[in-house]
């Protein structure tokens, strides 16, 4: 059976609903095909498939499979370039260097990274404890960099405030904070093509490890 595209689809499709299921799940399957050459985006195939299978009770389709977009990573000229602009001379600049290694080097997510107190370093054994997804703890390992990176911060820090992050004023630095802090510095690299965001760290300390020669299991523990 041919199925047209268009409004009068569903139509078509109301005297053939005594036909077995297999062969009514097969014409739809054929009609969200369509409608993905169309261009229809995995909204509107997600929403079209839930509507037909509401329409007769359908056993569950299998919607088109979309290609996932690929995530961009940092190359190794960006990292460079967003660490150059952080030489840590003040408690500003040190402390957004010790963010960008932090986020690279560990693939925390940002609202991990703001959530970070200062006892949470652990510096003799080289760690950090993290509060991730569902409250779930877990320790994640630290680079002699970032370490450094961190006493170098640190050292600029004239508060006793428990919170890792403070701003230049040495309030606590919150998730939005980070977020505004690594665009500005993405601005004036001139990184382009590349989303500044959190996932875009965690991906590109993912693809790292990976080729670092951590198995899979163990960086899904490290990520949480």
């Amino acid at each position: 059976m041919v199925l047209e595209t268009g409004p009068a689809t569903l139509a078509d499709l109301r005297p053939n609903l005594g036909r077995p299921r297999s062969l009514l799940g097969q014409a739809i399957q054929s009609f969200l095909l369509a409608y993905q050459v169309e261009g229809k985006t995995p909204k509107t195939l997600d929403r079209l498939r839930r509507t037909l299978e509401d329409f007769k009770k359908l056993d569950p389709i299998r919607p088109p499979k979309v290609p996932r977009k690929v995530v961009q990573v940092f190359t190794r000229e960006h990292i460079e370039r967003l660490l150059s602009l952080c030489p840590p001379v003040n408690l500003l600049i040190a402390r957004n260097r010790a963010i960008l290694l932090m986020l690279l080097g560990t693939g925390l997510r940002r609202f991990e990274l703001a959530r970070l107190e200062l006892e949470d370093v652990d510096l003799a054994h080289e760690c950090v404890k993290v509060m991730g997804k569902g409250q779930k703890e877990r320790r994640v390992y630290l680079a002699r960099a970032i370490i450094r990176a961190l006493l170098g911060y640190i050292a600029f820090r004239k508060d006793n405030k428990p919170c890792l992050w403070v701003s230049e004023e040495g309030r606590p630095l919150e998730s939005n904070g980070i977020r505004l802090a690594v665009y500005r510095l993405q601005k004036r690299a001139g990184i382009q093509g590349v989303r500044i965001s959190s996932h875009t760290f965690r991906h590109t300390f993912a693809v790292n490890a990976l080729r670092a020669g951590i198995s899979l299991r163990h960086l899904q523990a490290i990520g949480g």
